[in-house]
């Protein structure tokens, strides 16, 4: 029987696998709210770098149970 951080290991790849493949357009489509959106070049650029920082996240909480 899987433990719960097995469980959520594999919520955390999926995640993960979702936001790869989506484009930053997508993503933005995502939120509810157009002020949470980027609206300068600045701001994309931190926006995107926020969308890899995540990322990398997911990455490390993905753990050693990856499917």
């Amino acid at each position: 029987m899987a433990s719960q951080r097995e469980f959520e290991s594999v919520v955390w790849y999926w995640v993960r696998r979702h936001l790869e493949k989506a484009s930053i357009e997508e993503v933005k489509d995502g939120f509810y709210s157009s002020s949470a959106l980027p609206h300068t070049a600045t701001q994309e650029k931190r926006f995107e770098a926020a969308i890899a920082k995540v990322t990398e996240q997911m990455v490390k909480f993905e753990g050693d149970e990856r499917p």
